[in-house]
């Protein structure tokens, strides 16, 4: 990660005072990564999609740490298997991880053809 453009700390948001605004960037990228690497299967696929949404600078800070990205699992987790994968995420995935080695699960009680296209998917990776 180029750390030229998060150089410092982040702003206070307009609505109020927080100290973890404080924290220098490293730290801040290091607490999603813990986050990250500790938590289960599925939040740990839904963590960096719900991190870009809470402020304008995470989601700058999160879209360029591609170990934030590595991971996906596409699978029952408390909920019924989806009727189709959702391969538009996954092929974002996949762009944001950049060059880093992926952990990939994928639920095999989906159709063949769904899970031909994330193969295809990977394989173009």
């Amino acid at each position: 990660m180029e750390m030229q453009a998060f150089s410092g700390t982040n702003s206070t948001p307009a609505t109020g005072r927080n100290d973890i605004y404080k924290l220098p960037v490293e730290i801040l990228i290091q607490i999603f990564l813990s986050a990250y690497l500790t938590s289960e299967h599925y939040t740990r696929f839904q963590l960096p999609f719900k991190l870009v949404s809470v402020t304008s600078f995470w989601r700058k800070l999160v879209l360029s740490e591609p170990r934030l990205w590595t991971y996906t699992f596409y699978g029952k987790a408390r909920f019924e298997p989806q009727p189709t994968p959702p391969i538009q995420s996954f092929l974002f995935q996949l762009s944001q991880s950049g060059s880093r080695p992926l952990e990939i699960a994928i639920d095999l009680r989906w159709k063949k053809e769904f899970i031909d296209e994330l193969i295809d998917a990977i394989l173009l990776h």
